[in-house]
């Protein structure tokens, strides 16, 4: 085999610690969609972030027409999005539940202003 024609001797392994027990590894996906022909990551900070499956249905709910043959109500060219996968670090806690700060429509349950 290759490996038997490697010259020199083996060393032991070498096991290594990445992260304490208190930090954990969250994958987080990041669709830029207004951004242009030319479209280049924005990264996380300050911006709307999901795990895969939910940015895919993000996509797919934003994308599909309504009973009237319209789209969502955004104007959103998803040919020309960068989709980002980072690998976020955290401490290893339970999470809040979520709250959008965007304003939902009244017509989708929002409350009026």
């Amino acid at each position: 085999t290759t490996l038997s024609r490697v010259p020199g001797v083996w060393s032991d392994p070498v096991v290594l610690r990445t992260a304490t027990p208190d930090i954990e590894h969250v994958r987080m996906v990041r669709v830029s969609e207004f951004c242009g022909t030319h479209c280049l990551p924005d990264y996380l900070s300050e911006h709307n972030s999901g795990d895969l499956l939910a940015d895919v249905a993000f996509v797919t709910l934003t994308m599909r027409p309504d009973a009237k043959g319209s789209r969502s109500g955004w104007d959103v060219d998803f040919l020309h999005a960068a989709v980002t996968q980072y690998c976020v670090e955290r401490p290893a806690e339970p999470m809040a539940d979520y709250l959008s700060c965007d304003v939902l429509p009244q017509s989708a349950g929002g409350v009026p202003s």
